[in-house]
């Protein structure tokens, strides 16, 4: 950006502090533990997330956010090659039982075609929490009464986010994505444009949006039923 001939920087992203913990089990580890452990158990932690973005960078991550479904897409992949571990016959899954630390839409167990059971387990397990979000979003042109710090057109805030995500044997999937409370808040109130809020304030102490995804297994063979 600049001002009156001035260039003016802006910081991308402020003070990002991210844990970690990873944590992967052998057979005998989990056949220790628990008989429906996962392989590799991951668990991330982010604090306060301040983010600055020009109206052509907000535009550019929208379209990048876009392509991420395709990344899960796994339908032309060869399952005879990737699961060439897997018994032989059709596999169907029976419903989930009330104990199995699962994603609802993702069955622990599964039949074969001659009706012997099937053991189907969580692979990896991803949890992922945000404090809290903040989108800075600015304009780039940048009028002669303007700085960098009034710039700003609005602030995009999500509190308490969590992801969830597991990928079970099978290559089925579950997701789960929710947030307290997101929050619009104008900051060029010197200007004539204003953002509607899309989601509007929630009165209670819940989540203010879940959102969950699941696919289920590609191959051909295969099937699971929630």
């Amino acid at each position: 950006m600049h001002h009156e001939g001035h260039l003016q920087t802006l910081e991308l992203l402020v003070d990002i502090n991210i844990d970690v913990c990873l944590a992967s089990f052998n057979k005998e580890q989990k056949n220790k533990d628990s008989d429906q452990g996962l392989d590799t158990d991951i668990m991330a932690q982010m604090l306060d997330v301040k983010i600055n973005l020009t109206k052509p960078q907000y535009f550019a991550l929208m379209s990048l956010v876009t392509l991420v479904p395709k990344l899960f897409d796994f339908s032309n992949l060869n399952q005879q090659s990737l699961l060439h571990t897997s018994s032989p016959g059709p596999i169907q899954a029976t419903a989930a039982s009330a104990t199995a630390d699962l994603i609802p839409g993702i069955a622990p167990v599964a039949k074969m075609a001659d009706g012997e059971d099937v053991s189907l387990w969580t692979a990896m397990g991803l949890a992922f929490t945000v404090t809290n979000a903040t989108l800075d979003l600015f304009d780039t042109m940048i009028e002669a009464t303007e700085t960098t710090q009034n710039n700003s057109i609005s602030k995009f805030s999500l509190n308490s986010i969590h992801v969830n995500w597991k990928f079970q044997s099978y290559w089925s999937m579950a997701s789960e994505i929710s947030f307290k409370a997101f929050r619009t808040i104008d900051t060029c109130t010197w200007k004539t444009t204003k953002f509607q809020e899309i989601i509007p304030v929630a009165d209670h102490d819940g989540d203010q949006l879940v959102l969950s995804y699941n696919q289920l297994a590609v191959n051909s063979n295969c099937s699971n039923n929630p």
